[in-house]
């Protein structure tokens, strides 16, 4: 199932959910007894006054004059392509994280198949390099040989099928998501693949010539690496067939459309609609069995790509899973596909200057989202670095902003009554979730080999593809996290009706205990109810209080509501993070308006936390003053201009730069401020968008 998520300006790659279904509650967990910090991590009440410039006025360039300093001495160091306040507390998440693989490595007590053991074995295997350089290419041989065997365009697909579950990359996935009509029910999803590069501009734009002609070049290197001789020939094979896939991609705003995407067919007019694949057999082949309906999100996708498939050059195929599959399992082959790798996916396509240390990619080959040591290690860390308070003191700042949310939604003057019963009936029913799960994952049955990297991998892919196909059968476990914990991250679940706080996130500084109140509620208290919003956005609104997608708006409403919205995605699509280049408004819509909506709602409960006292004024500023500027300053961040480019096209975030700049659509804004007409952020009150 697909998930909306807050970024919170890191590009860590964050995909589907598909994890694995929930065991039986565990025991309790564990958490450290840690002492509260006596002061806050930033200034001294919870705002580095130091990273202001006051030279420039709050209503000419917010973000600057919260940040301006921070921004001119700041550089982005060499093995980064993005610095800023929740970035570096992801390296702090990241860090912590380390240190537990590498204890675990040198655990020579941890029992034989104890989750610790798993751990310490998958890590010490993937930081042997020389390892990995001795053993050349042999271990990739097997998946090599398949694509060689391959002498018919049949052969092509059943090759797909059977290696579902396997490591490489399939033009037609068979994955397992929720039916959005009926609660409690999972069924296949058929995808197509997305393009290498991530974005379709990139294939298509003329700008992007000079782009394009770099990754033929690095095409036709990683397989002259990889020993296979006419290199660019081959490469030029591949780079058509890339732009071809690239044709048949919708765009990134019209693919966050739920309802387009609600497409529940029977198997017999699947076949219909993408002719020319025996879809009983391919599915069978997946593990997904003999259903008798599937989800196809994108149908006139999935009906080009199976022309392509089934017509296009039986070599031009070949070869883009030959270097797909080098690719992807690169960091387990020698030094010189590791360094190609990362000399054109990272130098060049985001800027980046020197790889990230090893130990790095390492967290995320083990317990990256959906992989079967996610919850093993997500544990590990709320065991080791979680304060016992934690929990209790997220869920109070959560259940305030709740009740702010739905104090607005009672008072909202232009919702109909029956459409204000329904919103407030979806709030009811919104699932809260901090810090860590109820119950965790477990890899039980996975099969870790030190000295085995690929293997390693091999066995990952196998196992997580047999407890997606089990959901078909056992509906997973609510209880669950869909991400690992040591994320600097929060999501909206729109299909479970959930909003979840990682612990990782769960500090300066989003939130810190001895910081002051205005500031926690800036920051984390707008994340809170930008997460809640999310669940009634241009996308969360579609969806009921159980997750299933229905109209529940009276047709007044709805076009009062996407009038509003589509003032907000003109206003977020006229900035120019990249001279010339602007915000995709319709990319980043939802964000947008779940960035407005949290802010507006952490105020109030803010001002709810008061009980009719007045804030005092702390270092000349007034509490309503520190809550806007703590909200600047958890968006500081600098990214590569690569970076920004390419987020600016697949992230449906605006650059964390620019948010700040929806204060100007909050009334309290100004007056704290004293922003007038003629400041450049300055908008006419009839001007500025309200949504709830």
């Amino acid at each position: 199932m697909k998930i909306s998520v807050l970024a919170l300006a890191l590009t860590l790659a964050i995909a589907g959910c598909q994890q694995p279904a929930a065991t039986a509650p565990a025991p309790e967990t564990p958490v450290a007894a840690k002492p509260a910090p006596a002061k806050p991590e930033n200034g001294a009440w919870g705002v580095d006054l130091a990273n202001m410039d006051t030279a420039i006025k709050p209503g000419d360039d917010f973000y600057a004059y919260v940040n301006g300093k921070w921004n001119q001495r700041t550089e982005i160091p060499d093995d980064k392509v993005e610095v800023g306040g929740l970035a570096s507390l992801q390296d702090k998440a990241l860090q912590q994280t380390h240190a537990l693989l590498e204890a675990a490595a040198a655990d020579t007590s941890a029992a034989a198949g104890s989750e610790v053991k798993k751990i310490g074995d998958w890590y010490a295997t993937y930081m042997d390099e020389a390892a990995l350089d001795k053993a050349g290419f042999a271990p990739i041989k097997p998946e090599l040989d398949a694509i060689d065997a391959v002498s018919t365009h049949q052969q092509l697909i059943d090759l797909f099928a059977r290696t579902h579950g396997a490591i490489g990359l399939r033009a037609i996935t068979v994955a397992v998501d929720a039916d959005r009509n009926m609660v409690g029910k999972m069924r296949p999803s058929i995808e197509t693949s997305a393009v290498v590069l991530g974005a379709r501009e990139f294939y298509l734009e003329p700008a992007y010539a000079p782009l394009r002609q770099a990754q033929q070049a690095h095409i036709a290197r990683m397989l002259t690496i990889g020993g296979f001789d006419d290199a660019e020939a081959r490469a030029s094979r591949i780079q058509d067939l890339e732009t071809r896939i690239a044709r048949l991609t919708l765009p990134a705003a019209e693919l966050r459309d739920d309802t387009k995407k609600n497409n529940v067919v029977t198997v017999a007019e699947l076949a219909k609609m993408a002719p020319g694949i025996d879809w009983p057999k391919y599915l069978a082949a997946t593990g997904a069995g003999a259903p008798d309906k599937v989800i196809v999100p994108t149908p006139a996708s999935l009906k080009d790509m199976a022309t392509l498939v089934t017509t296009h050059s039986l070599e031009a195929w070949k070869d883009y899973l030959r270097y797909t599959t080098l690719v992807a399992v690169a960091k387990y082959l020698p030094k010189p596909a590791r360094d190609e790798v990362f000399a054109f996916y990272g130098k060049q396509l985001a800027g980046q200057q020197v790889p990230s240390p090893r130990w790095h990619d390492a967290i995320f080959d083990i317990g990256g989202q959906g992989l079967p040591l996610s919850d093993p290690l997500s544990k590990l860390y709320v065991e080791r670095y979680v304060a016992a308070d934690a929990r209790p003191k997220a869920k109070a700042m959560i259940d305030n902003l709740v009740a702010a949310f739905d104090a607005r939604l009672a008072n909202l003057e232009w919702m109909a009554p029956e459409t204000r019963a329904g919103a407030r009936e979806k709030l009811a029913k919104v699932s809260l979730k901090a810090i860590y799960p109820d119950v965790w994952n477990t890899a039980d049955g996975l099969e870790v080999v030190r000295g085995d990297a690929l293997g390693n991998a091999r066995r990952a892919a196998a196992f997580r593809h047999k407890v997606q196909m089990k959901q078909l059968q056992v509906y997973p476990d609510r209880r669950q996290f869909l991400q690992p914990v040591f994320l600097v991250n929060a999501y909206a679940n729109t299909i479970w009706n959930e909003i979840v706080f990682l612990a990782a996130i769960v500090q300066p500084p989003a939130f810190d205990p001895a910081a002051d109140d205005a500031v926690n509620y800036g920051a984390m208290g707008a994340i809170i109810g930008h997460e809640i919003s999310h669940l009634f956005d241009d996308k969360g609104r579609n969806s009921d209080g159980d997750g299933l997608l229905r109209d529940w708006w009276t047709a007044q409403d709805a076009q009062r509501f996407t009038a509003a919205t589509r003032r907000l995605q003109d206003q977020v699509g006229a900035y120019e993070p990249l001279p010339g280049t602007r915000v995709n408004g319709a990319l980043t819509l939802g964000e947008s308006i779940a960035d407005l909506a949290g802010l507006v709602v952490a105020h109030d409960a803010y001002k709810r936390s008061l009980g009719g006292k007045e804030a005092p004024v702390l270092d000349g500023f007034t509490g309503d003053q520190r809550f806007f500027l703590a909200y600047g300053q958890a968006w500081r961040w600098k990214g590569r201009d690569a970076t920004v480019d390419r987020l600016l096209k697949t992230d449906p975030h605006p650059p964390s730069a620019i948010r700040p700049n929806t204060v100007r659509n909050v009334d309290a804004w100004y007056q704290a401020f004293n922003v007038q007409p003629g400041d450049k952020l300055y908008l006419k009150p009839e001007d500025r968008v309200r949504l709830w």
